[in-house]
């Protein structure tokens, strides 16, 4: 399972970004939203969402727990 901030790799479409999001449809889909990098003078983009039963990889342990992610207050 992907736990958000994650990095993760799609290893299909090769996509490599941290998991912000995760959504959880009536149907029982499951799906999981991807960010990308932001490049240096760049517009953050969209995340990319994917299927959980996706065959997606974690690249490595470097999981962001949420409780020390900056808050917006």
């Amino acid at each position: 399972m992907i736990n958000l901030g994650d990095k993760v790799k799609d290893t299909i479409s090769g996509f490599t970004g941290i998991a912000v999001s995760r959504i959880t449809y009536l149907q029982g889909c499951n799906r999981v939203g991807v960010q990308s990098p932001v490049k240096k003078n760049a517009k953050p983009e969209d995340p990319q969402y994917f299927d959980e039963d996706r065959k997606s990889t974690r690249l490595n342990s470097s999981h962001i727990p949420l409780s020390r992610m900056p808050s917006s207050a």
